[in-house]
């Protein structure tokens, strides 16, 4: 069944939006508009089909306008029914964050440098939020947790929407009056080349590299690439000023906030008397990427008052096929995740943590011989255990003086190095008893078996006799 148009949406059977390849200005106009003679066309016919492309977009944008404003509505009037916002005590709500995914094709342009810039915001927040808990826990044991390293993905965030970062050199070239993609990238390059050589490059055309395929079509001049906190992603940078110029015009707005339809009056005429988004900003319409960051800002406000929970959802394969798992697809799919990240943030901080009573349930048979050290306080017979243990290796290594090892309230805090090292002495312990539980037990049935030998010699004996006389 052929899909139905409504405007410039186009709906499928089941009246879900089939979307169409965004196309720039750039893209329409880069190869030369031709006749059906193979000559190039007028400049007559270039202009008619740059203002047909550009009505497209202006009818795309307010489509999106209405959808985001019909979006915002419901959930204004699904919080009014959950009682959130009025009185009669505390509100209490559950909010669910449906995370964008991690983007990376063959060519990636301005949506997705959005989409992952987006994601290393989250990313941030997950780690910060990772890192809080683990501080807090720290603290409350009373652990010195000072010294510990965390990752963080701060440069990306800052390089990509910070001041003077990408968006924000996108916004000052959308100013200029006539500014271009490619002196966009010039100034990129210019700037990040020497201050973040570790994040920002230029794309690369040797054999087998992915610029070298896409600089044939969208010109070299316009390629970049930037290492994400989930791997290096190349964008060509074509068309980003007119996306990023992209706005529903204000006279727009007031000729669809008079129309008789409500569904076109009631949405944008709420957005006539919205206020502006902070005091002291340009009467210049926001650009997109400003819109976007904003709303992140927002996204991250709200967040910093709530208790989040991160769940990871995982798909075996991309062919929905039961009882099967594809490798490769499951890794990059951890990897977009940002699940080395929780790996990271562990190894960099105390892994293991044993309550007193675990630790020593589990390492006293090191001192099986030294009985008298486990009396005492729990804390006390941890602390002397350790350095038990420590003595039966090599080096008599101090763990806790160099804080491989801390003694927290209720836990022992330790590296997984310390783990491993105390692992010798209590696997060593744990032979000795197996040979000497061994030697027992083997004593046992061998005087078992001599008795039983002793018990029934006679019978033996006459059996034999009597099979010798036959």
């Amino acid at each position: 069944m052929r899909p139905h148009r409504l405007g410039r949406q186009r709906l499928d059977e089941r009246g879900e939006e089939v979307r169409r390849e965004d196309k720039g200005v750039a893209d329409v106009v880069a190869p030369p508009a031709r006749g059906e003679d193979g000559l190039p066309r007028r400049p007559q016919a270039v202009a008619a089909q740059l203002a047909k492309h550009r009505r497209q977009r202006r009818a795309d944008q307010l489509l999106v306008a209405r959808r985001q404003r019909k979006s915002a509505e419901a959930a204004v009037a699904l919080s009014r029914l959950c009682g959130v916002g009025g009185g009669g005590g505390e509100a209490r709500t559950i909010g669910l964050l449906d995370v964008f995914g991690f983007e990376s094709f063959e060519r990636n342009g301005f949506e997705q440098l959005c989409i992952n810039y987006a994601n290393e915001v989250l990313q941030g927040w997950f780690m910060d939020a990772l890192i809080k808990r683990e501080q807090a826990e720290y603290a409350r044991e009373g652990v010195v947790c000072d010294h510990i390293e965390y990752p963080s993905n701060a440069e990306q965030v800052s390089m990509l929407g910070g001041k003077g970062g990408i968006f924000a050199l996108l916004d000052e070239e959308c100013r200029i009056p006539r500014g271009s993609d490619e002196a966009l990238v010039e100034k990129m390059h210019a700037v990040f080349e020497k201050s973040r050589p570790s994040l920002y490059s230029r794309a690369r055309f040797g054999a087998g590299a992915a610029g070298a395929a896409l600089a044939a079509e969208v010109g070299p001049e316009t390629l970049f690439c930037v290492r994400h906190y989930a791997e290096e992603v190349q964008y060509t940078a074509r068309g980003w000023l007119d996306k990023n110029r992209s706005a529903v015009r204000h006279e727009v707005t007031e000729l669809l906030a008079g129309s008789d339809y409500p569904l076109l009056s009631l949405p944008f005429g709420a957005a006539l008397e919205a206020p502006p988004l902070s005091t002291g900003q340009s009467s210049r319409a926001p650009s997109v990427s400003g819109v976007f960051r904003e709303s992140l800002r927002s996204l991250g406000a709200a967040l910093l008052v709530t208790q989040q929970h991160f769940v990871r959802c995982i798909k075996p394969n991309s062919t929905k096929t039961p009882h099967s798992l594809d490798a490769a697809y499951v890794q990059r799919q951890l990897r977009y995740l940002g699940v080395g990240a929780v790996l990271e943030i562990g190894r960099a901080g105390y892994q293991v943590k044993l309550p007193y009573a675990s630790f020593l349930g589990r390492y006293r048979c090191v001192v099986f011989d030294q009985p008298g050290l486990l009396d005492g306080p729990p804390r006390e017979a941890a602390e002397r255990l350790l350095r038990a243990a420590a003595g039966k290796l090599d080096g008599n290594p101090d763990w806790l003086a160099s804080r491989e090892a801390q003694l927290g309230t209720s836990k022992l805090f330790m590296r997984p190095a310390v783990a491993a090292a105390l692992d010798v002495p209590r696997l060593a312990a744990r032979r000795r008893a197996a040979v000497a539980v061994q030697a027992v037990a083997r004593a046992r049935l061998g005087r078992r078996i001599a008795a039983l030998l002793r018990t029934h010699r006679p019978a033996l004996d006459a059996a034999t006799a009597a099979l010798a006389a036959d």
